[in-house]
């Protein structure tokens, strides 16, 4: 079981994830960066459901390729934001975002380890919390702006 995971289905996450970066970032410049957020944010949605719902090799491989586009369309999100903001607000902006990913994951992990340790919350209900976050961001991606360069 742990080989066919290591063999047939963690290395899809790293080819698709390879394949699709550079049609990604120049889909990115094209379409102006909203579009690739937003379909970060489904492929995010439909990554969670696989997680919750899937079963099989086959369906985990999709799960994988449906994280390696979010993962390759990350790129938009920080382009997105670099696209809005002036560029005198660029290393501000950046650490600005990268410290409030840092602090979320963090806040996460440790809500998450309460949670299973204390709480006997089960890993799907875990999987649920995540599911509903990304689609509630999704939800608040729809209402950014277009950026006008």
């Amino acid at each position: 079981m742990t080989l066919q995971i290591t063999n047939e289905i963690f290395p899809v996450w790293t080819y698709s994830y390879l394949a699709l970066l550079f049609p990604v970032f120049v889909l990115t410049d094209y379409v102006r960066y909203k579009p690739v957020v937003l379909f970060q944010g489904i492929s995010y949605i439909i990554t969670w459901l696989l997680l919750l719902f899937g079963q099989g090799v086959k369906v985990m491989q999709v799960l994988e390729f449906c994280y390696g586009m979010v993962t390759a369309t990350e790129v938009a999100y920080y382009a997105y934001i670099y696209s809005v903001v002036s560029p005198e607000h660029y290393q501000k902006v950046s650490g600005y975002c990268r410290s409030v990913t840092l602090v979320a994951y963090t806040l996460a992990s440790v809500l998450a380890q309460l949670l299973v340790s204390l709480a006997s919350l089960s890993y799907f209900y875990l999987n649920v919390i995540s599911l509903v976050s990304v689609s509630t961001a999704f939800l608040f991606s729809l209402f950014l702006p277009m950026p006008k360069k």
